[in-house]
């Protein structure tokens, strides 16, 4: 029996990394901050999303370990999937590493 099935056996969704909830992710999208609801290596979940999305959306961001501006990473993610009441599933595709773009905007 393959490892994926093994998984879907077991219950565990097919994903290929762990979902996270204990620990805040903030998402700073368009100006506007939300607390994910949950987030993975490489994805996010977002509830109350005002915007309306459809999946293949393409979405740029921000990421923060915490509410501080001091300290994200930006991000482009493609939407994987909404409910339609505002909870979003973001799939990562691209956060630049150590380059100019992942520097803090300033804080006047």
């Amino acid at each position: 029996m393959n490892a994926l099935r093994k998984r879907l056996m077991s219950g565990q969704e097919g994903r290929a990394f762990p979902r996270v909830s204990g620990l805040p992710v903030f998402v700073t999208v368009d100006g506007e901050t939300y607390r994910a609801r949950d987030w993975s290596i490489g994805g996010i979940g977002l509830r109350d999303y005002p915007a309306e999305v459809k999946v293949g959306d393409h979405i740029s961001g921000e990421l923060r370990p915490s509410d501080n501006r001091a300290c994200g990473v930006k991000f482009v993610g493609e939407v994987a999937w909404t409910d339609g009441d505002g909870s979003v599933g973001l799939r990562l595709l691209f956060v630049p590493v150590g380059d100019a773009a992942n520097q803090p905007e300033s804080q006047d």
